[in-house]
Order: C-alpha cells, then structure tokens, then sequence
C-alpha cells in the first residue's frame, strides 16, 4: 500500500521492541500509581511529559540539549529511536544493546517498586 520494504529482520527487530517496550511501560504503571493520588492522573502525566521530553512529541532539532539529554534517562525515546531504527537501516532488525538496556532498566525496577508497595484490598462493597 505504502510500497515500505519489510524484511523478515525487521519483523524481528519491531517484535523485540514491541515485546520489550510493552513489558518495562507495563511494568512502570503500578511503580507510578504509587507516586500519584490516582491512576488516572498517573498514567496520563507520565504520558504527556515523557512523549515531550523525549523528542517524540517534538522533532529533536529544535529542542534545547539539556533536554534531549534529560530524556534520554526515560525509556519512551529509547523506544521510538529502536523503533525507527528498525525501519531505517536496510537488511538490519535495528536491536541496540543501549535501547534494550534502557528499556530493561527501567522496567525492571518499576517491578521491583509495584510489588513492593504491592497490597491485596477486598472490595466487599462491589
């Protein structure tokens, strides 16, 4: 439809940063539940402010340094740039250990921090 060549490599590459972007942001929500009053405020803050401090929302030539490199601490550009990568490098999967590393990072003690503060509630009035 869009004539875009997709090689079997790249089916790789977007299944690997599909998997692995899924696992560390689905990882992260119950780490930032705990920060928040709600969920609902949790999960659309986080949104907005890492999609504009990672150059997703912004094209990155007209961002200042300083933030460019503030995003890079957060895993939703290291997400976009595997994700683009994939497409842009002909006859490559486009997989980066550093993209792999800082989405892995992240979601690992996001899962650490939600079942730490992890507790069971019952409901009785539902």
């Amino acid at each position: 439809m869009y004539h875009v060549p997709i090689g079997a490599r790249a089916v790789i590459g977007l299944g690997v940063y599909t998997v692995a972007g899924t696992a560390c942001m689905c990882a992260m929500g119950p780490a930032s539940t705990r920060a928040c009053a709600t969920t609902s405020v949790a999960g659309r803050s986080s949104t907005l402010i890492l999609g504009f401090i990672s150059g997703v929302f912004i094209p990155a030539p007209v961002m200042p340094a300083w933030l460019l490199d503030a995003g890079k601490l957060f895993p939703r550009g290291h997400l976009a740039r595997g994700l683009q990568q994939t497409f842009a490098v002909p006859g490559s999967t486009g997989v980066t250990a550093i993209d792999l590393a800082a989405l892995a990072a992240p979601g690992a003690t996001g899962l650490a921090a939600g079942l730490a503060g992890f507790r069971w509630e019952t409901h009785d009035n539902w």
